[in-house]
């Protein structure tokens, strides 16, 4: 307990809990930008508005992770453990993923104009935060920051299963009944010893992508 504690008090470990307070702050500010994202989008029918502007408002909040999990991973690597570091395959994801977001985002604000949502910019919206967005933050922070840094301190299976059970919990924000939390935490499991024998963030994102791709495809 000693060594954690010094651990955490240490430049790097002031680094670490800043980081993962400011995922959580970004992780509720997502809420406060509902409001004003539908107001870009007042010709929708209110149910389609809240959708829209909730949905843009994770992509927007998620992509602002995605920034202050790069920019630590560049000024204080000390906080990982070897050889994460950024590369140019994660650089081009998260560009790519930016890029994508906006696209999408011109897209709908250009046919909301018209008082519609087209079924095709809906599902371009959800495909893009659900399948590309999304698994790409849970990839950088839950792989990449968290399981790393238990990884320091702790063999495979501590916490592989540590970051595990917080990644399921963290699901409970999205209001996932309680029986299936079981999904997220086995896959989270696969995904630790995945990064733990091929040491690629980019590899595990682009599993994870798939696998989500996969469930709603299932689930339809």
């Amino acid at each position: 307990m000693k060594k954690i504690l010094e651990r955490l008090t240490s430049s790097a470990g002031w680094s670490l809990i800043g980081l993962v307070l400011a995922i959580l702050a970004l992780e509720f500010t997502q809420f406060l930008l509902v409001s004003p994202i539908a107001a870009l989008f007042s010709e929708l029918p209110a149910d389609e508005r809240h959708y829209v502007s909730s949905m843009l408002a994770m992509g927007f909040t998620r992509l602002l992770q995605i920034a202050c999990i790069y920019v630590v991973a560049v000024k204080s690597e000390a906080i990982f453990i070897p050889p994460f570091k950024p590369t140019f395959s994660l650089t081009i994801m998260i560009g790519g993923s930016a890029l994508l977001y906006a696209v999408v985002f011109l897209g709908i604000y250009i046919q909301t104009q018209q008082g519609t949502l087209a079924a095709v910019q809906r599902l371009s919206l959800f495909l893009t935060i659900q399948t590309i967005i999304g698994p790409l933050a849970e990839e950088l922070f839950f792989r990449g920051i968290l399981y790393a840094a238990m990884r320091s301190k702790f063999n495979v299976i501590v916490s592989a299963i540590s970051s595990s059970l917080l990644f399921a919990a963290a699901h409970l924000l999205g209001e996932m009944p309680l029986e299936w939390l079981i999904m997220p935490f086995a896959g989270s499991l696969i995904m630790s010893f995945i990064y733990e024998k091929g040491k690629s963030l980019p590899l595990c994102a682009s599993l994870h992508m798939i696998f989500n791709m996969v469930a709603i495809v299932a689930s339809a």
